[in-house]
Protein backbone atom coordinates (compact mmCIF):
# COMPACT_ATOMS: atom_id res chain seq x y z
CA UNK A 1 0.00 0.00 0.00
CA UNK A 2 3.16 2.25 0.06
CA UNK A 3 1.78 4.54 -3.15
CA UNK A 4 -1.45 4.21 -1.24
CA UNK A 5 -0.50 6.68 1.49
CA UNK A 6 1.13 8.67 -0.43
CA UNK A 7 -1.61 9.48 -3.15
CA UNK A 8 -3.87 11.49 -1.16
CA UNK A 9 -2.05 14.73 -2.71
CA UNK A 10 -0.97 18.02 -2.29
CA UNK A 11 -4.61 18.73 -0.75
CA UNK A 12 -2.94 17.32 2.21
CA UNK A 13 -1.08 20.30 2.39
CA UNK A 14 -4.24 22.91 2.96
CA UNK A 15 -4.61 20.32 6.06
CA UNK A 16 -1.74 21.83 7.80
CA UNK A 17 -0.05 25.14 7.02
CA UNK A 18 -2.74 27.68 8.44
CA UNK A 19 -2.60 29.17 11.80
CA UNK A 20 -2.76 26.07 14.04
CA UNK A 21 -2.43 25.27 17.68
CA UNK A 22 0.80 24.23 18.60
CA UNK A 23 2.33 20.96 20.07
CA UNK A 24 0.49 19.35 22.62
CA UNK A 25 -3.25 20.49 21.51
CA UNK A 26 -5.47 17.21 21.58
CA UNK A 27 -9.22 17.17 20.47
CA UNK A 28 -10.63 18.94 23.47
CA UNK A 29 -8.43 21.77 22.62
CA UNK A 30 -10.04 22.26 19.23
CA UNK A 31 -13.20 21.82 21.25
CA UNK A 32 -12.40 24.71 23.48
CA UNK A 33 -11.34 27.12 20.63
CA UNK A 34 -14.52 26.66 18.74
CA UNK A 35 -16.61 27.09 21.08
CA UNK A 36 -14.41 30.23 22.27
CA UNK A 37 -14.78 31.91 19.43
CA UNK A 38 -18.26 30.35 18.31
CA UNK A 39 -19.36 32.54 21.45
CA UNK A 40 -16.81 35.44 20.68
CA UNK A 41 -19.05 35.85 17.58
CA UNK A 42 -21.65 35.25 18.98
CA UNK A 43 -21.02 38.47 20.98
CA UNK A 44 -19.93 40.27 17.75
CA UNK A 45 -21.12 39.22 14.61
CA UNK A 46 -18.96 39.30 11.82
CA UNK A 47 -15.60 39.53 14.17
CA UNK A 48 -12.91 39.47 11.23
CA UNK A 49 -10.54 37.56 13.26
CA UNK A 50 -13.06 35.25 15.24
CA UNK A 51 -13.94 33.97 11.47
CA UNK A 52 -10.63 33.46 10.65
CA UNK A 53 -10.00 31.51 13.78
CA UNK A 54 -13.26 29.63 13.91
CA UNK A 55 -12.53 28.46 10.76
CA UNK A 56 -8.98 27.11 11.09
CA UNK A 57 -10.38 25.34 14.46
CA UNK A 58 -13.36 23.60 12.33
CA UNK A 59 -10.69 22.47 9.97
CA UNK A 60 -8.77 21.10 12.83
CA UNK A 61 -11.01 19.34 14.19
CA UNK A 62 -12.27 17.57 10.71
CA UNK A 63 -8.85 16.22 10.54
CA UNK A 64 -8.79 14.50 13.73
CA UNK A 65 -12.14 13.21 13.48
CA UNK A 66 -12.43 12.38 9.65
CA UNK A 67 -15.87 14.13 10.12
CA UNK A 68 -16.31 16.31 6.71
CA UNK A 69 -19.39 17.99 8.65
CA UNK A 70 -16.84 20.52 10.48
CA UNK A 71 -15.47 21.26 6.73
CA UNK A 72 -19.15 22.22 5.72
CA UNK A 73 -19.57 24.41 8.56
CA UNK A 74 -16.37 25.84 8.06
CA UNK A 75 -17.48 26.36 4.30
CA UNK A 76 -20.63 28.14 6.13
CA UNK A 77 -19.24 30.33 8.64
CA UNK A 78 -16.68 31.99 5.81
CA UNK A 79 -19.19 32.70 3.01
CA UNK A 80 -21.33 34.44 6.26
CA UNK A 81 -17.49 36.38 6.58
CA UNK A 82 -17.62 36.83 3.17
CA UNK A 83 -20.99 37.84 2.48
CA UNK A 84 -20.41 40.75 5.24
CA UNK A 85 -17.11 41.91 4.52
CA UNK A 86 -16.78 41.14 0.48
CA UNK A 87 -13.17 43.33 0.26
CA UNK A 88 -11.27 40.96 3.17
CA UNK A 89 -8.97 38.65 1.53
CA UNK A 90 -8.23 36.75 4.08
CA UNK A 91 -11.61 35.54 4.45
CA UNK A 92 -11.82 34.62 0.66
CA UNK A 93 -8.38 33.17 1.05
CA UNK A 94 -9.87 30.56 4.08
CA UNK A 95 -12.84 30.27 2.28
CA UNK A 96 -10.86 28.57 -0.36
CA UNK A 97 -9.04 26.42 1.87
CA UNK A 98 -11.87 25.30 3.40
CA UNK A 99 -13.62 24.63 0.31
CA UNK A 100 -10.55 22.78 -1.07
CA UNK A 101 -10.51 20.59 2.47
CA UNK A 102 -14.34 19.37 0.87
CA UNK A 103 -13.23 18.71 -2.64
CA UNK A 104 -15.41 22.00 -3.73
CA UNK A 105 -12.23 22.74 -6.35
CA UNK A 106 -14.21 25.12 -8.70
CA UNK A 107 -15.73 26.62 -6.02
CA UNK A 108 -11.95 26.85 -4.02
CA UNK A 109 -10.13 28.22 -7.46
CA UNK A 110 -13.17 31.01 -7.44
CA UNK A 111 -12.58 32.32 -4.12
CA UNK A 112 -9.02 32.05 -4.66
CA UNK A 113 -9.00 34.35 -7.56
CA UNK A 114 -10.93 36.44 -5.41
CA UNK A 115 -8.65 36.73 -2.80
CA UNK A 116 -6.16 37.47 -5.18
CA UNK A 117 -7.59 40.25 -6.84
CA UNK A 118 -7.88 42.17 -3.58
CA UNK A 119 -4.11 41.19 -2.28
CA UNK A 120 -1.90 40.04 -5.31
CA UNK A 121 0.84 39.83 -2.82
CA UNK A 122 -0.62 37.17 -0.49
CA UNK A 123 1.50 34.02 -1.25
CA UNK A 124 -1.01 31.72 0.26
CA UNK A 125 -3.62 33.01 -1.62
CA UNK A 126 -1.47 31.65 -4.78
CA UNK A 127 -0.80 28.69 -3.23
CA UNK A 128 -4.42 27.87 -2.09
CA UNK A 129 -4.74 28.84 -6.15
CA UNK A 130 -2.51 26.28 -7.53
CA UNK A 131 -3.66 23.36 -4.92
CA UNK A 132 -7.48 23.75 -6.46
CA UNK A 133 -6.08 23.89 -9.83
CA UNK A 134 -3.64 20.77 -9.04
CA UNK A 135 -6.86 18.66 -8.15
CA UNK A 136 -8.73 20.29 -10.90
CA UNK A 137 -6.32 18.60 -13.68
CA UNK A 138 -4.53 22.19 -14.73
CA UNK A 139 -1.10 21.51 -13.68
CA UNK A 140 0.82 24.05 -15.41
CA UNK A 141 -1.36 26.77 -14.01
CA UNK A 142 -1.03 25.32 -10.64
CA UNK A 143 3.27 24.94 -11.13
CA UNK A 144 3.01 28.85 -12.43
CA UNK A 145 1.06 29.84 -8.59
CA UNK A 146 3.38 27.96 -6.45
CA UNK A 147 6.35 29.11 -8.24
CA UNK A 148 5.24 32.48 -7.77
CA UNK A 149 4.60 31.36 -4.17
CA UNK A 150 8.29 30.54 -3.87
CA UNK A 151 9.35 33.47 -5.49
CA UNK A 152 8.01 35.83 -2.67
CA UNK A 153 8.29 33.28 0.37
CA UNK A 154 11.04 30.21 0.79
CA UNK A 155 9.06 28.59 3.35
CA UNK A 156 7.19 24.84 4.14
CA UNK A 157 4.52 25.76 2.36
CA UNK A 158 5.58 26.79 -0.66
CA UNK A 159 8.61 24.44 -0.73
CA UNK A 160 6.39 21.51 -0.22
CA UNK A 161 4.19 22.42 -2.95
CA UNK A 162 7.50 22.83 -5.51
CA UNK A 163 8.32 19.20 -3.89
CA UNK A 164 4.74 18.00 -4.92
CA UNK A 165 4.68 19.16 -8.42
CA UNK A 166 8.17 17.67 -9.27
CA UNK A 167 7.31 14.30 -7.79
CA UNK A 168 4.23 14.49 -10.25
CA UNK A 169 6.77 15.21 -12.99
CA UNK A 170 9.05 12.44 -12.56
CA UNK A 171 11.64 14.50 -10.48
CA UNK A 172 12.50 12.13 -7.63
CA UNK A 173 15.61 13.56 -6.62
CA UNK A 174 14.13 16.83 -6.85
CA UNK A 175 11.05 16.03 -5.16
CA UNK A 176 13.05 14.70 -1.97
CA UNK A 177 15.56 17.48 -2.02
CA UNK A 178 12.92 20.35 -1.76
CA UNK A 179 10.85 18.33 0.99
CA UNK A 180 14.16 18.11 2.74
CA UNK A 181 14.43 21.70 2.42
CA UNK A 182 10.84 22.21 3.25
CA UNK A 183 10.88 20.51 6.68
CA UNK A 184 13.88 22.53 7.78
CA UNK A 185 12.19 25.91 6.90
CA UNK A 186 9.55 24.43 8.77
CA UNK A 187 12.01 23.86 11.74
CA UNK A 188 13.39 27.62 11.52
CA UNK A 189 10.23 29.08 11.19
CA UNK A 190 8.47 27.44 14.30
CA UNK A 191 5.51 26.17 12.23
CA UNK A 192 3.06 24.48 14.13
CA UNK A 193 4.30 20.43 14.90
CA UNK A 194 1.83 19.01 12.84
CA UNK A 195 2.73 21.33 9.67
CA UNK A 196 6.44 20.61 10.37
CA UNK A 197 5.88 16.26 10.94
CA UNK A 198 3.23 16.18 7.62
CA UNK A 199 6.29 17.35 6.06
CA UNK A 200 8.65 14.72 7.57
CA UNK A 201 5.70 12.55 6.59
CA UNK A 202 5.74 13.33 3.03
CA UNK A 203 9.28 13.35 2.86
CA UNK A 204 9.32 9.70 4.01
CA UNK A 205 6.63 9.26 1.30
CA UNK A 206 8.73 10.21 -1.15
CA UNK A 207 11.36 8.27 -0.18
CA UNK A 208 9.60 5.15 -0.11
CA UNK A 209 8.44 5.51 -3.46
CA UNK A 210 12.00 5.79 -3.96
CA UNK A 211 12.91 2.23 -2.37
CA UNK A 212 14.56 4.19 0.17
CA UNK A 213 13.48 2.34 2.93
CA UNK A 214 15.83 2.91 6.43
CA UNK A 215 15.67 6.53 5.09
CA UNK A 216 11.61 6.92 5.09
CA UNK A 217 11.86 4.84 8.54
CA UNK A 218 13.93 7.50 10.16
CA UNK A 219 11.87 10.54 8.14
CA UNK A 220 8.28 8.97 9.87
CA UNK A 221 10.00 8.43 13.37
CA UNK A 222 11.12 12.16 13.23
CA UNK A 223 7.25 13.12 12.67
CA UNK A 224 6.59 11.40 15.76
CA UNK A 225 9.36 12.69 17.58
CA UNK A 226 7.83 16.50 15.56
CA UNK A 227 3.90 15.69 16.76
CA UNK A 228 3.27 12.16 19.22
CA UNK A 229 1.42 9.38 18.07
CA UNK A 230 1.05 11.57 14.56
CA UNK A 231 -1.13 8.52 12.27
CA UNK A 232 0.65 9.27 9.08
CA UNK A 233 3.88 8.75 10.56
CA UNK A 234 2.04 5.92 12.28
CA UNK A 235 0.86 4.41 9.06
CA UNK A 236 4.22 5.23 7.13
CA UNK A 237 6.17 3.31 9.51
CA UNK A 238 3.46 0.63 9.22
CA UNK A 239 4.43 0.82 4.96
CA UNK A 240 8.50 0.88 5.21
CA UNK A 241 7.75 -2.49 7.48
CA UNK A 242 5.98 -4.12 5.20
CA UNK A 243 7.75 -3.39 2.80
CA UNK A 244 11.18 -5.13 4.32
CA UNK A 245 8.27 -8.00 4.95
CA UNK A 246 8.57 -6.89 8.94
CA UNK A 247 4.21 -7.86 9.30
CA UNK A 248 3.97 -7.96 12.66
CA UNK A 249 6.21 -4.54 13.05
CA UNK A 250 3.39 -3.18 10.13
CA UNK A 251 0.21 -4.23 12.24
CA UNK A 252 1.37 -2.88 14.81
CA UNK A 253 2.08 0.45 13.16
CA UNK A 254 -0.99 0.59 11.61
CA UNK A 255 -2.85 -0.48 14.39
CA UNK A 256 -1.69 2.92 16.36
CA UNK A 257 -2.86 4.81 13.44
CA UNK A 258 -5.92 3.08 12.96
CA UNK A 259 -6.60 4.20 17.15
CA UNK A 260 -5.68 7.73 16.38
CA UNK A 261 -7.85 8.02 12.98
CA UNK A 262 -9.83 4.97 11.78
CA UNK A 263 -9.77 5.54 7.89
CA UNK A 264 -10.44 2.79 5.51
CA UNK A 265 -7.09 2.72 3.62
CA UNK A 266 -5.24 1.68 7.31
CA UNK A 267 -7.59 -1.17 7.41
CA UNK A 268 -6.59 -2.22 4.38
CA UNK A 269 -3.01 -1.51 4.75
CA UNK A 270 -3.58 -3.78 7.69
CA UNK A 271 -5.34 -6.19 5.97
CA UNK A 272 -2.95 -6.97 3.21
CA UNK A 273 -0.24 -7.59 5.80
CA UNK A 274 -2.45 -9.94 7.49
CA UNK A 275 -2.81 -11.97 3.63
CA UNK A 276 0.17 -11.79 3.41
CA UNK A 277 1.04 -13.92 6.53
CA UNK A 278 -1.85 -16.11 5.53
CA UNK A 279 -4.15 -14.79 8.00
CA UNK A 280 -7.10 -15.00 6.11
CA UNK A 281 -9.85 -14.23 8.95
CA UNK A 282 -7.86 -11.41 10.05
CA UNK A 283 -7.59 -9.80 7.17
CA UNK A 284 -11.42 -10.14 6.05
CA UNK A 285 -11.83 -8.70 9.60
CA UNK A 286 -9.98 -5.44 8.27
CA UNK A 287 -11.30 -5.90 4.48
CA UNK A 288 -15.25 -5.73 6.62
CA UNK A 289 -14.09 -2.32 8.56
CA UNK A 290 -13.04 -1.06 5.67
CA UNK A 291 -16.19 -1.15 4.33
CA UNK A 292 -17.87 -0.02 6.95
CA UNK A 293 -16.00 3.02 7.43
CA UNK A 294 -16.92 3.71 3.27
CA UNK A 295 -20.49 3.48 4.06
CA UNK A 296 -20.33 5.66 6.95
CA UNK A 297 -18.33 8.18 4.81
CA UNK A 298 -20.79 8.51 2.11
CA UNK A 299 -20.25 5.41 0.02
CA UNK A 300 -17.64 6.32 -1.91
CA UNK A 301 -14.18 4.22 -1.99
CA UNK A 302 -10.81 6.06 -1.05
CA UNK A 303 -8.78 5.84 -3.93
CA UNK A 304 -6.40 3.53 -2.35
CA UNK A 305 -9.12 0.97 -0.85
CA UNK A 306 -10.69 1.51 -4.34
CA UNK A 307 -7.36 0.07 -6.02
CA UNK A 308 -7.42 -2.97 -3.36
CA UNK A 309 -10.61 -4.34 -4.28
CA UNK A 310 -9.54 -3.60 -8.09
CA UNK A 311 -6.34 -6.06 -7.73
CA UNK A 312 -9.28 -8.57 -5.77
CA UNK A 313 -11.49 -7.90 -8.99
CA UNK A 314 -14.18 -6.83 -6.79
CA UNK A 315 -16.58 -4.04 -6.70
CA UNK A 316 -15.24 -3.06 -10.62
CA UNK A 317 -18.91 -1.42 -11.71
CA UNK A 318 -19.51 0.22 -8.68
CA UNK A 319 -15.59 1.81 -8.77
CA UNK A 320 -15.77 2.32 -12.58
CA UNK A 321 -19.05 4.54 -11.94
CA UNK A 322 -17.19 6.52 -9.12
CA UNK A 323 -14.28 6.70 -10.85
CA UNK A 324 -16.02 8.57 -13.81
CA UNK A 325 -18.22 10.33 -11.77
CA UNK A 326 -15.23 11.73 -9.93
CA UNK A 327 -13.13 12.72 -12.83
CA UNK A 328 -15.82 15.19 -13.51
CA UNK A 329 -15.13 17.35 -10.48
CA UNK A 330 -11.24 16.28 -9.86
CA UNK A 331 -9.53 15.47 -13.46
CA UNK A 332 -6.47 14.91 -11.66
CA UNK A 333 -3.68 12.52 -12.11
CA UNK A 334 -4.45 10.00 -9.19
CA UNK A 335 -8.13 10.05 -10.83
CA UNK A 336 -7.21 9.32 -14.30
CA UNK A 337 -5.11 6.44 -12.82
CA UNK A 338 -7.90 4.83 -11.04
CA UNK A 339 -10.48 5.25 -13.93
CA UNK A 340 -7.88 3.42 -16.31
CA UNK A 341 -7.89 0.75 -14.05
CA UNK A 342 -11.27 0.00 -13.22
CA UNK A 343 -11.76 0.07 -16.82
CA UNK A 344 -9.31 -2.65 -17.57
CA UNK A 345 -10.72 -4.59 -14.48
CA UNK A 346 -14.23 -4.30 -16.73
CA UNK A 347 -12.46 -5.63 -19.83
CA UNK A 348 -12.40 -2.28 -21.75
CA UNK A 349 -9.08 -2.21 -22.58
CA UNK A 350 -8.97 0.46 -25.45
CA UNK A 351 -10.73 2.64 -23.00
CA UNK A 352 -8.25 2.23 -20.05
CA UNK A 353 -5.30 2.87 -22.52
CA UNK A 354 -6.74 6.46 -23.33
CA UNK A 355 -6.98 6.91 -19.49
CA UNK A 356 -3.52 5.33 -18.17
CA UNK A 357 -2.28 7.94 -21.41
CA UNK A 358 -3.60 10.55 -19.37
CA UNK A 359 -2.51 9.65 -16.02
CA UNK A 360 1.16 9.35 -17.17
CA UNK A 361 1.11 12.65 -19.15
CA UNK A 362 3.48 14.32 -17.00
CA UNK A 363 5.75 11.91 -16.35
CA UNK A 364 5.11 10.10 -13.12
CA UNK A 365 7.57 7.85 -12.21
CA UNK A 366 5.39 5.87 -9.40
CA UNK A 367 6.19 2.20 -9.26
CA UNK A 368 2.30 1.31 -9.05
CA UNK A 369 1.23 3.42 -11.86
CA UNK A 370 3.85 2.69 -14.02
CA UNK A 371 3.15 -1.42 -13.38
CA UNK A 372 -0.56 -0.73 -14.04
CA UNK A 373 0.34 1.15 -17.65
CA UNK A 374 2.54 -1.85 -18.08
CA UNK A 375 -0.26 -4.36 -17.36
CA UNK A 376 -2.69 -2.38 -19.61
CA UNK A 377 -0.28 -1.82 -22.72
CA UNK A 378 -0.17 -5.50 -22.78
CA UNK A 379 -4.10 -6.02 -22.27
CA UNK A 380 -4.01 -4.43 -25.62
CA UNK A 381 -1.63 -6.14 -27.56
CA UNK A 382 1.43 -3.78 -27.15
CA UNK A 383 4.28 -6.49 -25.61
CA UNK A 384 6.89 -4.19 -25.71
CA UNK A 385 6.13 -1.25 -24.28
CA UNK A 386 3.98 -3.08 -21.68
CA UNK A 387 7.21 -5.14 -20.45
CA UNK A 388 8.98 -1.73 -20.73
CA UNK A 389 6.65 -0.31 -17.90
CA UNK A 390 6.86 -2.81 -15.80
CA UNK A 391 10.51 -3.25 -16.08
CA UNK A 392 10.46 0.47 -15.08
CA UNK A 393 8.07 -0.19 -12.42
CA UNK A 394 10.79 -2.33 -10.26
CA UNK A 395 13.68 -0.15 -10.76
CA UNK A 396 11.90 2.80 -9.07
CA UNK A 397 10.42 0.12 -6.47
CA UNK A 398 10.99 -3.21 -6.27
CA UNK A 399 8.94 -4.01 -3.12
CA UNK A 400 5.85 -1.65 -4.41
CA UNK A 401 3.28 -4.43 -3.58
CA UNK A 402 4.33 -7.77 -2.69
CA UNK A 403 1.65 -9.23 -4.96
CA UNK A 404 1.53 -7.06 -8.01
CA UNK A 405 5.54 -6.55 -7.91
CA UNK A 406 5.58 -10.75 -8.00
CA UNK A 407 2.87 -10.80 -11.23
CA UNK A 408 5.60 -7.66 -13.17
CA UNK A 409 8.38 -10.22 -12.42
CA UNK A 410 6.01 -13.65 -13.67
CA UNK A 411 5.26 -11.26 -16.67
CA UNK A 412 8.85 -10.37 -17.99
CA UNK A 413 9.84 -13.74 -17.20
CA UNK A 414 7.26 -15.70 -19.74
CA UNK A 415 8.99 -16.86 -22.65
CA UNK A 416 8.14 -15.84 -26.26
CA UNK A 417 8.17 -12.46 -24.89
CA UNK A 418 9.44 -9.17 -26.52
CA UNK A 419 12.15 -7.80 -24.53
Amino acid sequence: MHAVLKSAGIVLLLCTLWSLPGPGVQAADTDELIALHSARLAHRPGDRQALLSLGDALARKGRETGDAGHFDRAVAELRGGVARHPGESALWRHLAYALSLRHDFSDAAEAANRALELNPADPDAHGVLGDALLELGRYEEAQARYRHMAAMTQNLASLSRLSGMASLHGDTAAAIDLQQQAVKAGQRDAEPAESIAWAQWQLGMEQINAGRLSQAQRSFRAALKTYPDYHRAHAGLGAAAAALGRHTEAQTAYRRAMAVLPLPEYAIALAESYATQGRRAQAQAQIDVAEQLTQLGGGVFHRDVAHFFLDRDQHVARILAQSEQALLTRPDVQGHQLHAWALHKAGRHAEALAAITLAMRLGTREARLLYQAGMIHLSVGEAARGRALLREALRVNPRFHRALAARARTELAMPGMPS
